[in-house]
């Protein structure tokens, strides 16, 4: 069973509400520096939520999701998610637009950022008690992440930005989800996009975090004190054959990512939050860093918008509206 931990500051307003969604209990963070207030100041009701999962570059259908919105009058007042998702919503986050947001994503989200070797990963690796193996180990370094990040969004803090934020991270220690709704963004999004074993975990006061993707692939329970979550997700792909071990491995671990992100969602919609949960359709194979898909991947998140509206006006207006299968 897996329990949700979160930041005070992402619980005030429905910490019981996230601890039934994810099917545990709802465990408090302790604050980082003794003698600060880090409790969250009142919040105001939130009407509609914009969740993106996981999914590489996938997740950048999120812009054109929500410029489809905008222009049907349905501006989300919440953004959340994980990975790249979460990655992709920060540029929502600062208002960029469709044309702009995708530039900066091309040059964020790229391949080159897996290829730095770490010094030293494979003989940890080969030889773990005398080159001190532990759980920071990584096989890569994460100094070109982290410059690619800062250029894009700078010392920008997340409860600054224009529309409210969560990133969704994972617990090392504990394996709990982790909202992050306040602090650096580029610390919460390195963490959130921090795969492990490519990459060492991210410290954020006393945690440390990685990929969100881990714990929760479609992090809706990170909105459940919206009125409405229309939830974009992204199913895991399963490899065309089976030759190799790493397809082997790639194919488990697709089974096990679908299957979680599915619980997740049933868990929230049995417990009475209204989800509306879009699966765009791609018309080819997109790649984890297949920057040359976006155009494609965009316009289909745009389409994918326009499917989904009648169910999100009607959700907003109290009618129940269904989880959608596709979108």
């Amino acid at each position: 069973m897996m329990n949700n931990f979160m930041p005070r500051s992402c619980m005030r307003s429905a910490s019981s509400d996230l601890g039934r969604v994810a099917g545990g209990s709802t465990r408090h963070a302790q604050p980082a520096n003794p003698g600060v207030d880090t409790r969250a100041p009142h919040r105001r009701p939130y009407r509609l939520a914009l969740v993106a999962g996981g999914g590489g570059v996938r997740s950048i259908a999120v812009l054109g999701f929500a410029e489809a919105l905008r222009e049907a009058g349905l501006e989300p007042d919440l953004l959340a998610g994980c990975s790249a998702g979460a990655m992709f919503s920060s540029l929502l986050a600062q208002e960029m637009n469709v044309a702009e947001g995708a530039r900066l994503a091309a040059t964020l989200w790229t391949a080159e950022v897996t290829r730095q070797r770490r010094r030293g990963a494979v003989a940890q690796m080969l030889w773990p008690r005398w080159f001190g193996f532990n759980g920071d180990f990584s096989l890569r370094r994460d100094d070109l992440v982290r410059t690619r990040l800062g250029q894009a969004f700078g010392d920008t803090r997340i409860e600054e930005l224009a529309t409210p934020l969560r990133v969704v991270a994972s617990c090392v220690e504990s394996g709990d989800s982790v909202c992050i709704e306040s602090g650096s963004l580029v610390d919460a999004l390195r963490a959130s996009i921090g795969i492990p074993f490519l990459f060492a975990p991210q410290s954020i006061g006393p945690r440390r975090l990685v990929d969100g993707f881990l714990s929760d692939p479609l992090p809706v329970s990170a909105t459940a004190d919206a009125r409405v979550t229309v939830a974009l997700g992204f199913t895991a792909p399963q490899p065309t054959r089976i030759d190799k071990p790493q397809r082997l491995l790639g194919s488990i671990t697709s089974t096990m990512t679908n299957n979680l992100m599915q619980a997740r969602l049933a868990a929230a919609l049995g417990q009475g939050q209204r989800v509306i949960a879009v699966f765009p359709e791609f018309e080819r194979r997109v790649g984890l860093f297949d920057i040359e898909a976006m155009p494609h991947v965009i316009a289909k998140g745009r389409e994918a918008a326009y499917r989904a509206l009648p169910a999100i006006e009607k959700a907003l207006v109290g009618t129940p509206a269904p989880a959608l299968a596709a979108a």
